[in-house]
């Protein structure tokens, strides 16, 4: 290369193995010392003006014909020879990354402008098959670089063990209580903290912390509102019904942590950044202070019903269990069988009422709107990027006035009804 015009050059070859043959390069055009490497062998990149170079994670060792840097979504796009495209999607992160910052414990790089729009999946006939490849991820992606992680109990006495092996010792056995020890240590875990512009905590995402450089999504959600049982099978739930509304967009920033042996520990930020709309629709929506008003509404309608819906669950699970109970107490079935199958019969009603007639809900015939498909409708309102219309907002309203209706006959049914008849039953034994 030359920084001179030409008057003097110099190699910049550096650490690329010899023989290697190289067929592409190109300069990042914001940050001059950042270069993309295109050899018969995969692609290097270097950071500091081609004094180290480094090969790409996830590219194959294979031949790379030629490299384009899409310069407005900050993509590297490389053509290899005979196996298709690859695309590294927002490498802008290489241009932050400076010894200093890869030294700290923990860094989080600024991404670039997350897209607002609600994903969508069309599959059309394309003849005799289809082709498909997996999308970026969508939403706000970060790139975050751990210089270090300690490892875990695990990890430390399974590397004594390989070097014992090595010398042909012989491996102790560790113990119970160290191996229990190990069982009850946990992964690390990263936490990245999604907070808007005046601090409101808007979603804490979480998954396993690896040392070196990855990435974590936030999907451009607020955390569900969906109820959490004691079973946890029931609370790993996917789909459109368990995930939050979608937020505005506008100004967020983002923090990095990383909880190890129940200690959590701020690895850097916050880090700004923007959520955009991809584009203006012909027909106006809600404002987003509008939109933002109508999700607290159905949040609290949302708590409500979920209190509502743990009480019938448990009165459900009484009435169960009290009907064996009776069967077992020492005295002549009748006045507690009687009210046992009347507070079944109430319960059955506002199940009714609340989410239709089961009989029909089997068979797929329709039933009457119910409080359960009010709110369905009333959802569909915080999932797109339009807002709320006129009908979700009477769908609310309708709901609201049906839970109202029957919410005194649920708590009269699990805070008396069914106490009552578990105290005549501990009294007859």
């Amino acid at each position: 290369k030359s920084t001179d015009k030409g008057a003097s050059w110099s190699a910049m070859s550096a650490n690329v193995p010899d023989r290697t043959l190289t067929w592409r390069i190109v300069q990042d055009p914001v940050k001059r010392d950042l270069f993309f490497l295109a050899t018969e062998f995969g692609i290097y990149t270097s950071l500091d003006g081609g004094k180290n170079w480094q090969k790409l994670p996830g590219t194959p060792n294979m031949a790379f014909r030629d490299l384009v840097i899409q310069k407005r979504e900050n993509d590297l796009v490389a053509a290899s020879f005979g196996r298709g495209f690859y695309v590294l999607d927002d490498y802008s992160a290489l241009r932050q990354m400076t010894p200093e910052r890869l030294s700290q414990p923990g860094a989080l790089f600024a991404p670039r402008p997350a897209k607002w729009y609600v994903p969508r999946s069309n599959v059309g006939n394309t003849g005799a098959d289809y082709y498909f490849a997996s999308n970026p991820e969508f939403g706000a992606v970060f790139t975050y670089h751990l210089s270090s992680l300690d490892k875990s109990l695990k990890a430390q006495r399974k590397e004594r063990e390989k070097e014992l092996n090595k010398n042909n010792s012989d491996v102790p056995f560790p113990g119970w209580d160290a191996l229990d020890a190990e069982n009850s240590q946990g992964k690390p875990m990263l936490w990245l903290s999604i907070q808007d512009a005046s601090g409101n905590v808007i979603r804490n995402i979480s998954q396993p912390a690896k040392k070196g450089s990855g990435r974590i999504s936030w999907d451009l959600r607020h955390s569900s509102r969906r109820a959490i049982s004691g079973n946890a099978s029931d609370n790993r739930g996917g789909g459109w019904w368990n995930a939050g509304p979608m937020a505005t967009p506008g100004t967020y920033q983002a923090t990095l942590y990383l909880q190890d042996q129940g200690s959590v520990t701020k690895l850097d930020g916050p880090v700004s950044f923007e959520v955009r709309p991809i584009r203006e629709g012909v027909l106006k929506g809600i404002d987003y202070d509008a939109f933002n008003a109508y999700r607290k509404e159905m949040e609290q309608m949302q708590d409500e019903i979920n209190m509502l819906s743990d009480m019938m669950d448990e009165s459900e699970r009484m009435l169960n269990a009290m009907a064996t109970a009776a069967s077992r107490t020492p005295m002549l079935p009748g006045n507690l069988v009687s009210r046992i199958h009347a507070a079944q019969q109430e319960y059955d009603a506002l199940d009714t009422e609340i989410s239709g007639n089961k009989a029909r809900n089997e068979i797929g015939e329709r039933n009457p709107p119910n409080v359960q498909s009010h709110m369905g409708v009333a959802n569909r309102g915080l999932s797109t990027t339009y807002g709320p219309t006129a009908l979700h907002r009477k769908s609310l309203s309708i709901a609201r006035n049906m839970m109202n209706a029957i919410k005194p006959r649920i708590t009269q049914l699990a805070q008396q009804t069914i106490p009552g008849i578990e105290k005549a039953l501990r009294d007859a034994g």
